[in-house]
């Protein structure tokens, strides 16, 4: 993954707006809503099997999905971002 941030001769990280074009942008936007997406029957059928085992009511259950969802779209989008560059 191409990283858009660059270090200033200050220490601060800015953006590098020379790489940031208007189809990286679309590439990103739309690699991110696929993530979205696809995820949340991934995240659905990950917690229905540990609900399985341990029983899970109300806001437990519900921090149980939120943290699977928001990890599955973390590794997901990493990974994809990398492989689908090509394609399309």
């Amino acid at each position: 993954m191409q990283c858009f941030l660059k270090k200033n001769p200050n220490s601060l990280y800015v953006l590098n707006t020379q790489d940031m074009n208007s189809e990286n942008i679309r590439y990103y936007f739309t690699v991110l809503l696929l993530v979205l997406g696809c995820s949340i029957f991934y995240a659905g059928v990950i917690v229905w099997i540990i609900k399985y085992f341990i029983p899970m009511e109300g806001k437990g259950l519900l921090a149980a999905y939120i943290v699977t969802y928001a990890v599955l779209c973390f590794f997901a989008f990493r990974s994809l971002v990398k492989r689908l560059r090509g394609i399309g």
